[in-house]
């Protein structure tokens, strides 16, 4: 058994964004801080093992990853780049959960629930118009993801299933377009 409690601050460096056809706004980003506070607990033995965690971080000059046509008449101007937003959060909760019956047998639950939030930010689409976004979530990040699956060993062959889900979450930071929640399996055979 381990319970455990972490705290601990996080840094990502600031930088420059190298493509010319950028405007003046977007040619720098600033560094990103943020605190954390991780509370979790840990159990194993012969059979199973379960890992559960829980945390929150708080996120200052938040750094998100935007893109846009720079010149509208020429698409080779399309470009990704990073910018600043002003703060956000991420807090959620992990659960790993593994067991082995037999010692030809193991089967695993995985469940990750997760909600983010960047309170605004915008970016200039060219030197006079720009695009503003309020409090929503960051880009790749469901607010749940959970996967079961099992393995079956024999001698010199195994076999096994898994199926995995994930809820929608935004492509990018700069547009609103959505990938629709879905799960995928998957069977395997292994000689």
């Amino acid at each position: 058994n381990n319970i455990y409690i972490g705290l601990s601050n996080g840094f990502k460096s600031g930088g420059i964004n190298q493509n010319p056809r950028l405007s003046i706004d977007n040619n720098t980003y600033k560094p990103e801080y943020n605190q954390n506070i991780d509370i979790g607990y840990r159990f194993k033995n012969e059979i199973s093992s379960i890992n559960f965690t829980t945390f929150y971080m708080k996120r200052n000059d938040l750094q998100v990853s935007l893109s846009s046509q720079q010149d509208t008449s020429n698409p080779n101007s399309f470009y990704f780049y990073t910018s600043n937003a002003s703060n956000g959060y991420n807090y959620g909760l992990n659960l790993d959960f593994k067991i082995i019956p037999t010692n030809n047998f193991e089967s695993y639950f995985n469940l990750g629930l997760l909600k983010t939030n960047i309170n605004n930010y915008s970016y200039m689409i060219d030197e006079s118009s720009s695009i503003d976004f309020k409090k929503r979530e960051a880009a790749h990040a469901p607010s749940y993801t959970v996967s079961w699956g099992f393995t079956k060993y024999y001698q010199n062959f195994n076999f096994g299933f898994n199926v995995e889900a994930k809820d929608k979450f935004y492509f990018s930071d700069s547009h609103n377009q959505e990938s629709e929640p879905y799960s995928t399996a998957n069977i395997h055979c292994d000689y």
